[in-house]
């Protein structure tokens, strides 16, 4: 009978598909406005609340990636923007953007965009002139 009680104990304490949901979703939004952090799947667990393990699966479930995945997917689009829209230097995106210093961020751009972040800049900026001379 203890054990059925704490069974029918331990469901109640669970969250609704659209409350977890929602906590997903915080916490992703959580994820995109500290970039600049140390964003471990043991810190995203612990906002939530959830054991790591079990927290990988949710954030998995609702986003069909890991967390892991989904902060470095965040960074590299965020490093992508600020290479095309911003003068700030490789090494202030990559300060920004929580590397430790600019080479490990140019080694994660490279090896996830196939370029090193100053190529990617000098391609978009070429490209951005192009279209400007063909529009006018």
């Amino acid at each position: 009978l203890a054990a059925l009680f704490l069974t029918l104990g331990q469901e109640s304490l669970r969250l609704r598909p659209t409350e977890r949901f929602e906590e997903m979703r915080r916490t992703a939004e959580y994820i995109r406005e500290n970039l600049d952090k140390e964003l471990s799947v043991e810190l995203l667990a612990a906002r939530v609340g959830l054991n790591p393990h079990y927290f990988i699966r949710v954030f998995q479930h609702f986003f069909h990636e890991t967390p892991m995945h989904f902060v470095l997917r965040q960074r590299e689009e965020e490093a992508r923007r600020l290479l095309e829209c911003s003068s700030l230097s490789v090494k202030e995106i990559g300060l920004s953007l929580g590397f430790s210093n600019q080479n490990y961020f140019s080694a994660f751009f490279k090896k996830r965009s196939g370029c090193s972040p100053s190529a990617y800049r000098a391609l978009k900026n070429r490209f951005s002139e192009e279209k400007s001379f063909k529009q006018s």
